[in-house]
């Protein structure tokens, strides 16, 4: 489970979880979607009561209703913008280019998510398994689909995407520079002659 931590300026220090799906479409049904005045204030204090694990003031841990105030108010209102839930399609936009630069980032996450949608296994557990049961799975993957999982070093590019070309306005081929290039000796910029030259 995701944790956060949120220290106030007068020292107040509040670790608090996300909304889950279910809770979030719990406080809309009762509360609405709006954060705006009196209503949103309360669907934020709501959400707090939901987030909340452990609260410590002034070196004590202290119950939700001993806390000063505003503070619930803050940790709602964070739980809530912190969700992807909220159905606007900026936010929808966001949360999916957040989670696939997570899992397209590490090829781990990435062939953990091909084995849940194949053998509908379940994360928590998967994440438990040793090395070798896991690259077991991977293998299950690459004969159920018949095709190897890639694997490719993220500091360098693979060879065929380091000559690559974009077409000019006069239809020659101009190579475009990669890192990999930077790296070698001097690249020929000298456009390859286009169709009919």
């Amino acid at each position: 489970m995701d944790e956060y931590l949120t220290r106030f300026p007068d020292g107040t220090l509040v670790r608090w979880k996300p909304l889950s799906w279910e809770e979030y479409q719990s406080l809309i049904r009762s509360y609405g979607e709006s954060l705006d005045g009196a209503a949103g204030w309360l669907l934020c204090e709501a959400s707090a009561a939901f987030c909340l694990l452990e609260i410590e003031q002034d070196g004590f841990s202290v119950a939700p209703d001993e806390i000063y105030a505003g503070t619930l108010f803050v940790i709602g209102r964070q739980a809530l913008e912190l969700t992807g839930f909220i159905p606007t399609a900026e936010k929808v936009l966001e949360g999916l280019a957040k989670a696939r630069a997570r899992i397209n980032s590490d090829w781990y996450e990435s062939a953990m998510a091909l084995i849940c949608a194949i053998f509908h296994k379940d994360e928590d557990d998967i994440r438990k398994w040793t090395h070798k049961k896991f690259m077991d799975y991977c293998v299950r993957v690459e004969v159920v689909t018949g095709k190897p999982l890639p694997v490719s070093d993220g500091s360098e590019e693979s060879e065929d995407k380091s000559r690559r070309y974009i077409t000019g306005p006069d239809g020659r081929k101009i190579p475009v520079l990669t890192k990999r290039d930077m790296r070698k000796k001097q690249v020929d910029m000298d456009p390859i002659p286009g169709p009919g030259e």
